[in-house]
């Protein structure tokens, strides 16, 4: 049997040291290459998440059309319907008073709001709950309140 010891006793100083030298260069690049692999695979994982969350919010943002198409056909035929989910939405919100008129395939939506973010919730609702999507928005500020007008469009 080999003797290690005994080997390494032989060896003169400046052997040792570069055995030492060599081993220990060995283990850097061992860990250089584990260190290396591992953050290779982690960018991969990384970039196969962000590649699903994208798919993912593709596929919920069609699914998010296709329900507000359904919804807005299901209610086209239906004003007093729509006037009733507006008002609600609007009561829900602070609104206070709003109107509700359509003229063929446009529906307007006249309100007043004390804060901007209450028109985003507004309409992000109503295109939630009968589907329909923002055509044009009219905001008129004066010293008292916001005066703002929606124009939403309506399914053929």
């Amino acid at each position: 049997m080999i003797d290690l010891g005994k080997i390494w006793l032989e060896r003169s100083q400046r052997e040792q040291n570069l055995i030492m030298l060599t081993m220990i260069s060995i283990c850097l690049m061992l860990l250089i290459t584990l260190s290396s692999s591992i953050f290779s695979k982690t960018n991969q994982s990384r970039n196969q998440l962000k590649k699903a969350k994208q798919d993912f919010e593709y596929v919920k943002n069609g699914a998010d059309r296709l329900i507000g198409f359904t919804l807005a056909s299901n209610l086209k035929g239906q004003p007093n319907e729509v006037r009733r989910i507006i008002n609600e939405i609007a009561s829900e919100n602070d609104l206070g008073e709003i109107e509700v008129s359509f003229d063929s395939d446009k529906m307007f939506s006249t309100f007043t709001v004390d804060d901007i973010d209450q028109i985003i919730v507004f309409i992000n609702q109503v295109n939630g709950k009968i589907g329909l999507n923002i055509r044009s928005l009219d905001y008129e500020n004066s010293n008292k309140a916001a005066s703002v007008t929606v124009e939403f469009e309506m399914v053929n």
